[in-house]
């Protein structure tokens, strides 16, 4: 038997308080000096101590062996920054004999590397750390969030602290203030999870409530411990615990491996804190001290933090603080106490816990590079050209900046004096390629797919004008968006959709990021589209520099013209006058970019505003304003639309309001208030009142002051590739006057503009089953939409539901062979020769009997996936259709850019 076999070991608090009362430690290997003639005596345990699979629990700690300890040598493709670690304050140094101390004892050695670094006490770090100077320099650095976020693929977090994503956490920005007992030396960083934190009064974040291990920002961590997984580390300016100072707002600290995780309490909440740790221990980092030594090229790799089995959830904890052990298990009765009690206040970390190391294995490789190329135009996938990816951001190969895109045609680093720029040459897509459903554009009038809800919005009757459905959804009295549906040989026609979106690619407009008015983060924010004006000036969310029409392209004119067009109708059609626009604002949207919920009611603006779409797909929705449709918001001296939170109640509280005396009104406004405070599930924001699917060519016209007072929209894109045009009137009033010269052009052009030549309107067919007030057959007329809406009643549908046009009766027009074979021969003209005779043959099929025509469009409608077979359809690639669907009569057509070339103008 071991000759320490009967020994008793000394106690957790025992060994708490020989490290409080100045143990003394060792720069080279380990460790303390006995605290007395009994403790000297203390004969090392057994090496049997050592449990098998489990964290060694030694009961002795050797010296640091520098011949056995090995080489990190990993050849993972890392940045150039890197770092050494920065240690506690050291006390004065025992000597080698003096290394062998029992169990209880190790929780307050240090081990530490192997060559003396001098250190400030993590007390003095943030007050003093404007004096230190760096290393070196960050190799990859950001002054705004936005450009951090934008240009790397590890760290898209706007806002919080951690990015994770898939339950896997990327990267972590280390910022202001990281919690109680946070600590940052040159290789080691200790911070706490984040969420459930308030600010203090003095301003310091507190932990306000506790927080689960299976909350997304923390389980991930976990995951990554476990799977090995590497977290990208980045700092800010504003963080309190960096040894040196930090040069700009943001920088990129490199790759680091999670190694511990626990949990706490702070302010007496449940908090979990992250110990992370540098991959790359070879070289030294840039926000290390100056004056501070290379690290050495041999690590101790074997020596670990010692841990115990806590009594009461038998599960393991290793001492992370000085003072003493705590169990860690935040399930466990014993969690956060010392002997039963709350721990001591003034904690500080185990100085063994902060100089352990982990061999990071070599075969591991980040997911990511560290330091992003800019993207590239690939030749062979110009569909690539408009990804996300290629204007999300980039880091400067230059300076090392990180940069969002701001220009539509080249990437250009905004560091003074960098003098990086590289033009983008962007390859013009055929419209058809960014269509979805396979290159599907309809032959016939659009597939109506709009949706509503009837008990705020009234839908009028359908018109059919210029190839085109239009369809009248009516908010407030006079107050209207109308949807003109636009289709494939309306858009094939010279100077129409297809030659506006080419044209649009081809031109520069002057498209880019402008800022927004008010950030969201702290910083400078760009808005997630491009954008130019001509015209007069107009002062949306952003500031954006307005041209005049002189200096515009062909194409804004082709535009204005159109979007006048239809503002006209729209206006006409509810009885008002219509004021020439006299500003466009033209769009650009690549994959993902999109506009937020917003409006254009300034004061300046006149009540029609039109927008044409062109290319991919968009959704565009509706809805209540939150100060108008939120019961909790609600203002009495302001009117109650239908549709709002606690209708009834809040017109009732408006009529006492203005019949009550105050007595008589206090109560009915105390009866509203216990009403809304009894009401739950009370949602914050209003649904979508309208959802309009904009295709390739369609316009929207939006008419009424009301409209944008108490409602707004957003837009956002499905495709790769998107434009918008949009047309208003500007007050010239608040303009100066040397801007006016601006918004003038030749009206003649503009107004002369009536919808495009038509061959087939006039031969409409009159056997539908719904009145359609002569179709809009006259040119100078407006919109009709007098008709009585078709109410809940009429259509069997509960009051308030959400309308989906494709379940409507109305829908199932009859065909009309005369119409239908004119349409096809219009728009077979457009095409080459060869494609003309495929058309010729495919209008064999609409010999037959009507039902039989039918029938076969239903049959290919729905080969094709389309959820309404009403009209028949025609594609451009076969390849992604079954057999089935290559039976469709036009499903042989070739793409239209492989036609003549005057199929675009």
């Amino acid at each position: 038997m071991s000759s320490s076999a009967g020994r008793k070991r000394p106690t957790l608090d025992r060994a708490a308080k020989a490290s409080q009362d100045g143990l003394t430690r060792k720069a080279y290997g380990v460790t303390s000096a006995p605290l007395n003639d009994k403790d000297s005596e203390t004969e090392p345990r057994s090496a049997s101590a050592t449990r098998s699979g489990k964290r060694a629990r030694t009961s002795e700690l050797q010296p640091v062996n520098h011949d056995d300890a090995r080489d990190t040598d990993f050849s993972m493709s890392l940045t150039n920054a890197t770092h050494i670690t920065h240690l506690s304050s050291l006390n004065s140094l025992s000597t080698p004999s003096e290394s062998r101390h029992d169990f209880d004892s190790i929780s307050s050695q240090a081990i530490t590397p192997h060559w003396e670094v001098p250190v400030l006490p993590p007390s003095t770090v943030a007050s003093e750390k404007v004096s230190l100077r760096p290393f070196g320099q960050p190799e990859i650095w950001a002054e705004e969030r936005q450009n951090l976020c934008e240009a790397l693929p590890y760290y898209r977090a706007f806002q919080s602290g951690s990015y994770t994503n898939g339950n896997l956490a990327y990267g972590f920005l280390l910022d202001k203030d990281a919690g109680e007992r946070s600590y940052m030396d040159e290789e080691i960083v200790i911070t706490r999870a984040g969420g459930g934190c308030t600010a203090s009064e003095n301003g310091t974040m507190q932990q306000s409530e506790d927080q689960s291990r299976s909350a997304a920002n923390i389980a991930s961590f976990f995951r990554n411990k476990k799977l090995s997984v590497p977290v990208g580390m980045i700092v800010g300016s504003s963080n309190t615990a960096c040894p040196t100072k930090i040069p700009h707002r943001y920088c990129v600290m490199g790759w680091f491996q999670v190694t511990h995780i626990w949990a706490e309490k702070s302010n007496r909440k449940i908090c979990f804190k992250f110990r992370l740790e540098k991959i790359d221990l070879r070289s030294k980092s840039w926000w290390a001290p100056y004056n501070t030594p290379i690290p050495p090229t041999k690590r101790d790799f074997k020596t670990k933090t010692a841990c115990r089995t806590c009594v009461s959830c038998t599960q393991e904890s290793v001492q992370v603080f000085q003072q003493a052990w705590i169990c860690l298990n935040e399930t466990c009765v014993s969690f956060w106490t010392v002997n039963g009690s709350e721990p001591p206040t003034n904690l500080t970390y185990n100085p063994v816990f902060l100089s352990e190391r982990s061999r990071w294995r070599k075969c591991i490789k980040p997911p990511f590079p560290l330091k992003p190329v800019p993207f590239t135009v690939d030749p062979g996938h110009p569909e690539l050209d408009y990804s996300l990816a290629s204007w999300k951001g980039m880091v400067c190969p230059n300076c090392g900046r990180c940069n969002s895109r701001t220009l539509w045609r080249e990437w250009r680093c905004s560091t003074k004096g960098c003098g990086f720029w590289q033009p983008i040459q962007l390859t013009a897509l055929s419209p058809l390629s960014v269509l979805p459903d396979h290159g599907v554009e309809y032959a016939g009038n659009a597939l109506p797919q709009d949706k509503w809800d009837d008990k705020v919005v009234r839908m009028h009757e359908s018109q059919y004008y210029k190839h085109m459905r239009v369809h009248t959804y009516e908010f407030l009295n006079g107050n209207v968006i109308t949807h003109f549906h636009s289709n494939g040989p309306r858009n094939h026609k010279p100077g129409e959709a297809h030659d506006m979106f080419r044209a649009l690619q081809e031109a520069d407009i002057g498209l880019q990021r402008f800022p927004l008015s008010s950030s969201p983060v702290q910083g400078e924010m760009l808005t997630k589209h491009f954008a130019t004006n001509f015209g007069m000036p107009y002062k949306y969310i952003v500031s954006v520099d307005s041209k005049s029409f002189s200096e515009a392209p062909q194409v804004i004119m082709d535009g204005l013209a159109r979007l006048t067009w239809v503002g006209r109708k729209t206006a006409e059609g509810v009885g008002a006058t219509y004021k020439d626009c006299n500003e466009l604002l033209a769009l650009g949207y690549f994959e993902q970019q999109s506009i937020k919920y917003h409006d254009d009611g300034e004061k300046d603006l006149g009540p029609t505003i039109a927008t044409m779409s062109l290319g991919g797909d968009a959704v565009m929705t509706v809805r209540m304003k939150e100060n108008v449709f939120s019961a909790k918001k609600h203002d009495f001296t302001k009117p109650v639309l239908p549709g709002c939170q606690l209708y009834n109640e809040r017109s009732q509280l408006n009529d006492d309001f203005k019949n009550l005396k105050p007595a008589g009104f206090a109560r009915s406004k105390a009866r509203f208030e216990n009403t809304l405070r009894q009401t739950t599930n009370l949602k914050r924001s209003c649904p979508a009142l309208l959802t309009m699917k904009l295709k390739h060519g369609d316009m929207v016209v939006m008419h009424g002051h009301e409209l944008q007072k108490y409602y707004e929209h957003q837009v956002v894109p499905q495709g790769k590739l998107r434009f918008a045009l949009t047309t208003r009137y500007v007050e010239p009033n608040n303009i100066p006057v040397t801007e006016h010269w601006k918004g003038d052009f030749d009206t003649d052009f503009v107004n002369g503009y009536d919808g495009g030549d038509d061959d087939t309107d006039e031969d409409m067919d009159d056997d539908t089953d719904h009145d359609m007030n002569d179709e809009m057959g006259e040119a100078d007329s407006g919109i009709d939409i007098g008709h009585n809406s078709r109410g809940s009643a009429e259509n069997g549908m509960p009051d308030g539901s959400i309308v989906d046009e494709t379940s409507m009766s109305d829908v199932h027009i009859s065909f009309n062979q005369t119409s239908d074979a004119i349409a096809i021969d219009a728009y077979a003209q457009r095409c080459s020769a060869a494609q003309a005779v495929a058309y010729e043959a495919s209008t064999q099929s609409f010999s037959t009997p009507e039902q039989t025509i039918f029938d076969t469009a239903a049959r290919d409608a729905i080969c094709l996936g389309l959820t309404h077979p009403e009209f028949p359809i025609y594609t451009n690639e076969t390849t992604n259709l079954d057999c089935e669907a290559s039976r469709h009569p036009h499903s042989y057509l070739q793409p239209l850019e492989n036609a003549n070339q005057d199929s675009f103008g």
